[in-house]
Order: structure tokens, then sequence, then C-alpha cells
């Protein structure tokens, strides 16, 4: 609909710049004296002034082709959607619990109370007070005379013996204490998550396309096409000068019954009215409500049941194997790094002062012994032998024998079935109207050509 606005549009414009261009164009026709051509054979023809009555040209019928909007009906193919209720069937599985008896061994120990006689050696202290000698070097300061000397050393090479301590490895015996793991089986108890299924329900949103009407606001151009008539000025012009200079035809014809007028004064010829019939476009916008199916989507809740797999706490009992360490005693041989003492010879620079003797005084800080007496305290350790009854304690391993119960589970298969809902397009044909423009054959009275002088070919 807007291409066939756009397109009347376009021709209405298109025939004003035409009436345009024949208005331009009319304004070389109009009368003047220098346009007078005089003919051979038009020296004696009468004025221009005396025919001025006869320049109304004849008209004919021509057919043209006038668009119209028309409305048609047309059918399309519509794509819609309906729901569709299916069946499916599916198993499932269930849990059926059955307690059924059976019998184990416990492993259990009691703890047993026995004595025993032991013989232990205890020390005891005894303390006495014993005089004790000992000996003080008391300091004193004494001036003695020397004699120095003033060295020069001397350089020579000596043998000296010195020590070295050489390492080497001892092979020892010795007892140490081994922990061995002995493993035995227990039976122990212990809870197991069991799976079961359950059934539930719920609600899920689904999307659905909902068609919906709507109105629309159009707009058409339901103009028409009106003939009118418009006058040319064109003037009289003597024999042998174009009258309708400006139409696109190019017929010729002269002014007047008598074509072969008195031309040679070249006075100016009187105005000459013509009419001309055009084709006028007059537009027409029209607003109009237009009803269109347009396709929505809706959400809605929708009921549906789900699975849902869940555990239960159940006691179950196990052999579960333990390991105990067994204290024994172990001979190994160990190796022990010593070191031994080697007299070894090596040869040293000795560095020797030649002496020069000097007489000089010093002091000397001396000690002389002195003995003297003190009371000390001395503790000694008396054994004494004595006994002593000990108590203890022996695990001692018992067994028996017990039933329990244990509930176990049998996977029984059921079918179920389940009803969904399916959305299926459908491929349907509806009707719409539509407007569609036609050109239409329209009789119109147009002017006819008129045709030339003799004396003007």
């Amino acid at each position: 609909m807007k291409k066939l606005v756009l397109f009347l549009l376009g021709l209405s414009a298109l025939g004003s710049v035409a009436d345009a261009g024949h208005w331009r164009r009319a304004r070389c026709c109009d009368p003047c004296a220098a346009q007078c051509v005089p003919s051979p054979c038009c020296v004696n023809a009468p004025a221009c002034a005396t025919v001025a009555t006869a320049c109304a040209p004849a008209m004919v019928e021509q057919t043209v082709m006038e668009p119209v909007m028309v409305t048609e009906t047309r059918k399309i193919q519509v794509t819609e959607y309906k729901q569709e209720q299916k069946t499916r069937e599916f198993t499932v599985c269930k849990l059926v619990p059955r307690t059924e008896m059976r019998t184990r061994t416990v492993a259990y120990s009691e703890n047993e109370t026995r004595t025993r006689e032991e013989t232990y050696t205890e020390c005891k202290m005894v303390s006495e007070t014993v005089q004790q000698s000992y000996t003080v070097m008391v300091p004193y300061c004494e001036t003695r005379k020397g004699t120095r000397c003033v060295v020069t050393p001397v350089t020579r090479s000596v043998e000296q013996t010195y020590t070295v301590m050489v390492p080497y490895c001892e092979t020892r015996k010795g007892t140490r204490c081994v922990m061995t793991p002995v493993t035995r089986e227990v039976q122990q108890t212990c809870t197991v998550n069991v799976p079961y299924t359950e059934q539930r329900s719920g609600m899920r949103t689904i999307w659905e396309c909902v068609p919906v009407v709507q109105t629309r606001t159009v707009c058409e151009d339901q103009g028409h096409w009106e003939q009118r008539c418009v006058p040319v000025a064109n003037g009289c012009q003597p024999c042998g000068v174009v009258t309708h200079c400006c139409r696109p035809n190019r017929h010729y014809a002269c002014c007047g019954a008598d074509p072969c007028g008195s031309c040679g004064s070249c006075a100016p010829a009187p105005v000459c009215n013509t009419v001309v019939t055009q084709n006028v476009w007059v537009p027409k916008i029209v607003q109009r409500e237009v009803q269109c199916t347009v396709y929505t989507r809706q959400c809605k809740q929708v009921p549906f049941t789900y699975t849902v797999t869940l555990c239960k706490p159940e006691l179950r009992t196990r052999t579960v194997r333990v390991c105990e360490m067994v204290r024994s005693m172990q001979d190994y041989e160990y190796q022990v790094r010593l070191c031994k003492p080697e007299q070894r010879t090596r040869t040293v620079q000795v560095c020797e002062m030649v002496r020069s003797m000097q007489d000089y005084e010093y002091q000397v800080q001396l000690c002389k012994p002195e003995t003297r007496t003190r009371p000390v305290t001395v503790c000694r350790m008396v054994p004494e032998q004595k006994t002593r009854t000990v108590s203890y304690t022996v695990c001692v391993p018992k067994t028996r024998e017990e039933q329990f119960p244990v509930t176990v589970c049998e996977t029984v298969p059921e079918k179920k079935t389940e009803t969904y809902t399916v959305c299926v397009p459908v491929c349907v044909e509806k009707e719409i109207q539509v407007q569609v423009c036609k050109m239409v054959p329209k009789t119109v009275q147009v002017p006819a050509c008129c045709p030339a002088a003799p004396c003007c070919q």
C-alpha cells in the first residue's frame, strides 16, 4: 500500500512538471512582428485579423488507461499449533524390604585380676659430717732479676712426630624391641543409606502461541483522474509559422479559414485563445482500520509428576580386618664409628733465635700452698632388700554365638503410564482482503491534429 501511494504521488509530480514545461514553452508562441516570415505563395493573402475566429481545434475520442484500486480476496497458508494428548509407558523399579535372621560369632574379652610376689631393692640415703682437708694456694709478689736476650730468627727443617686419630668401623651386637603387625577379622555394625524412589507432583511453566486480532490504521490514496480544459494563448500567427510550437506531436496549422493572407506588413496579430484538455490526478488520502492476526506468546502453569530418589538409613554388619601390633625382642648388629691414635712424622720449619744477653728486673706473681680444714656433709646410699605383692590384670579372649535381624531390599519392576501434551503444527488456509491497483481503459476527448496549409508545407 505504501508503494502504491508513492507511485501515485510520483505521477502527480510528473504531471505538474509537464504542465510547467508546457507553460514555459508557450512563451515562445507569443505573437511578435519579428516572427512574421513571408511566404512566396502568401503575398496576396488577406490580413490575419479577418480570420481570428477559426482557431478552436476539433475534439476526437481517445482511449487511455486509468489506475483503479480494487479489493480482492486472496488465500494464504497459515501455520497454527494445536495441543494433542499422547500416552507413553515407562518402568519404575521399586524396592521391597524383607527381614531375615542371621547368626554371627562375636569375639570379646574379659579382664581377670591376678597377684604375684616380687622382691626389689630399695636404696636408703644416709648423711654424715666429715672433716675434710684441702690446700689453698695463697698468692704473693716477688721482685726478681733476670737476663734477657735479643734474638735473631734462624729457620731450619726439623722432623716432628704428631698423633692423628684414624677412624674405623666396628660391628657390635644389641637387642631391640620390634613391633609386628597381626591382622584379624572383626564383625562391625555400620549404617548404610539405602536409596528408594518417590513420586511427587509440581507445577512448571510452558509457553504457547495464541492468535490475537489487532487493528491497524493504514493510509490509502483514493483519488481520481479529472479532465480539465486549460486555455493556451498562442496568438494567430501568419501562414507558415508553427501555431502549437510547444506541443510534442508537432502539428502545424494556420489561423483563419484562408491560410494565404497578406503577411507583408508584419503587423501584430490579435490573440487567439486555444483550449487544451489535460488529465489531472486529484489525490484523496483516506485512513481506515484494518484487522490483522498476530501470534503472541503466553505462559501458563501446568501440573506434572516427577520421580525423586531418596535415601533411608539401615543398620548392616560387615567384617573388618583389624591390625594389632605384637612386641618381640630381636638381636641385631650395628656399625659403630670409632677412632684410634696413630703416630705420624712430618717435616716442619723451625725458627731459632740467636740470643744476646741483657739484665732487667721484673715482678713475679707466686703462690705458696697452705693446708686448711672444713666440715663436709656426705650422703651415701645404703641398699635394702624388700618384698611386695603386685596386682595385675590379664585380658582373657572369649567368643559367643548370637543372632541378629537383617533387612534385605529386593528390586521389583513396575510399569506405569504417563499422559503428556504435545503442540502439533497444522497448516490452515485463510482468506484476506488485499488492495490491488489495476489499469482500466477509459475514453477521453482530446484535441485533433490541425492539418497544415498547402502553402506552408
